[in-house]
């Protein structure tokens, strides 16, 4: 077998794969793997090729590839399937020589048969499923795509196992079953009726443990903007267990009815808001806070020393960054000053600063407010007479960079350790301010700027940067210190910083940010429907204990 082998993942599936397949005569050449560097030999002998993103660019290296990510990972084992798919690189299916499958059986791409596997008459084995040594699989019965089979597990017919299932070693299915996607069946388990629903089962006969994993109370503020809304919609994408309590300061804040808890709060300059949010901490248990919201974050990063006592977790940037972030002249002053790409500018009450400005560059200029939103009060200057209108206090001039079809919104994630973790590129398309088209692009040269400004900032967790290219290069004119407002386009798409700061922060995982190489989304406008019961208890005592006990719904 002269096929040349990669396999995504070093660690003890992956070598577990690697030692069947070269004992099986398979051409195994190496690993791609983002955390096992493996020392100067390797792993068992076998080199590191490279990172996991590095796999499209490495074609001339490998033929085809498995993947050897393991159960505790199912949605990034799913998800690298779908973009090894689309990036039309092969999926190897290995199928050890000890193992005994009948000439009806079907195999999909990528999947991994170990020794003493017995596959039995019109079976059916999804894409990128590993069944382990010993299990056998009776006649007629299917197991869907990207699921993991332990060591000895008994399959009887015509029984169909979900995606994305994990069935533990030694556990049975009896005939005619059909398990729900992402279920896990505990070791020794015996499943004698129907898995309708997600979760894990255990037990004889086997019963649903809803105790798998302890919900994480997450506070969610703000909720009526769309950055603390996408934030919420990225918790929901995470799949790891979470009680959403929402918090905003009026009932017509949208958020509020699509969390699981919702309360009134003070606004973030209010002397109350500090005493309000100490105290909904502790009554509420939570475990960590999330805020789109930049004058939230602020009088939160502001008074950490008097929050120091508390057990819930918030994860901000500097209040340094903080400042840089939120004021559009400091933010291009930092640029200069820390020699990146910047656009040429000036403050709106500095007249030197303006005729450097008009001696460098020409009209049309750009005037913005320093610490304003979206597009609110830009004012584009075609002439002299058009910047004798621009209002001398908080504003910044800038040169107008590039044009429209050339902007850009670029994700970074920073992890604990300062590393710049993960990095996801749009190109977007404005309409009324924010982004209602965006279309994930690779460009080293952004990717190689954005890297520089993380390096200089020291962001912790997400740094959301704004560029154009202009003249050639990249050039930022924005950064937002917080997550973005297209944060659940990302966490569709392989980079949800969300999950990524509660895997860190909370549950002491690895980011498991892979962001996807290519796609293409729209924003457009949908309605909500509110139960109009449900406001008038908000407006009466501030709170809802139980947001699913009313009928609010969205269009689909």
């Amino acid at each position: 077998m002269n096929e040349r082998i990669a396999i995504i993942g070093a660690g003890d599936m992956g070598r577990q794969i690697a030692y069947m397949g070269l004992k099986n005569g398979y051409n195994i050449i190496g690993f791609f793997d983002d955390y096992n560097k493996g020392g100067g030999d390797g792993i068992d002998s076998l080199p590191i090729l490279g990172l996991i993103k590095d796999i499209p660019g490495r074609r001339d290296c490998y033929d085809s590839v498995v993947i050897a990510i393991g159960y505790k990972h199912f949605d990034l084992r799913k998800q690298l399937c779908e973009i090894l798919m689309k990036e039309k690189i092969h999926l190897k299916t290995m199928v050890d020589k000890r193992a005994s499958v009948d000439d009806t059986v079907k195999i999909g791409d990528g999947s991994v048969i170990m020794n003493g596997v017995v596959l039995d008459k019109g079976v059916e084995i999804g894409m990128n499923v590993f069944i382990n040594i010993g299990a056998a699989v009776a006649h007629d019965s299917v197991i869907s795509s990207h699921s993991f089979i332990a060591p000895r597990v008994a399959i009887a017919g015509f029984s169909r196992i979900g995606e994305c299932n994990f069935l533990g070693i030694n556990s049975t299915v009896i005939d005619n079953i059909t398990t729900a996607d992402h279920v896990t069946v505990g070791a020794g388990a015996v499943v004698i009726n129907n898995l309708p629903t997600d979760g894990l089962y255990v037990g004889v006969p086997a019963k649903k443990n809803k105790m798998i994993m302890q919900t994480i109370n997450v506070l969610v503020l703000g909720v009526g903007g769309n950055v603390s809304q996408g934030i919420m919609t990225a918790l929901r994408l995470s799949r790891i267990p979470v009680k959403i309590i929402g918090a905003c300061v009026s009932e017509e804040s949208l958020g509020l009815y699509f969390c699981d808890k919702a309360y009134i709060s003070p606004y973030a300059d209010s002397p109350d808001f500090i005493s309000w949010y100490a105290d909904l901490c502790i009554k509420e248990k939570i475990d960590i806070t999330f805020s789109g919201v930049e004058e939230i974050i602020e009088v939160l990063e502001r008074n950490r020393e008097a929050l120091k006592g508390m057990k819930t977790v918030f994860v901000s940037s500097s209040r340094e960054c903080l400042n840089i972030g939120n004021d559009k002249y400091l933010t291009c002053r930092w640029l200069k000053d820390n020699a990146l790409n910047y656009p040429l500018f000036a403050s709106s009450d500095n007249s030197a600063e303006i005729v450097n400005l008009l001696e460098k560059t020409k009209y049309p200029l750009i005037a913005k407010p320093k610490r304003g939103k979206g597009s609110a009060g830009i004012i584009r200057i075609n002439s002299e007479k058009d910047l004798s209108l621009v209002p001398r206090d908080n504003y910044v001039i800038q040169e107008c960079l590039g044009d429209a079809d050339n902007e850009y919104t670029v994700g970074c994630y920073v992890n604990k350790q300062g590393d710049l973790d993960a990095m996801i590129v749009f190109r977007r398309y404005l309409k009324y301010g924010t982004t209602f088209k965006a279309e994930i692009v690779q460009d080293s040269g952004i990717t190689a700027e954005c890297a520089r400004i993380c390096s200089a900032f020291h962001p912790a967790g997400p740094l959301n940067i704004q560029m154009r290219k202009h003249e050639g290069k990249a050039v930022c004119f924005e950064l937002n210190v917080r997550f973005s407002g297209t944060t659940a386009m990302r966490a569709r798409w392989g980079f949800n910083d969300v999950a990524a700061m509660l895997n860190e922060y909370i549950l002491g995982q690895p980011t498991n940010l892979h962001p996807y190489e290519s796609g293409i989304a729209y924003r457009y406008f949908n309605e909500a429907y509110i139960d109009q019961s449900m406001m008038a208890e908000l407006s009466k005592t501030g709170h809802i204990s139980d947001v699913s006990s009313y009928s609010n719904f969205k269009e689909l």
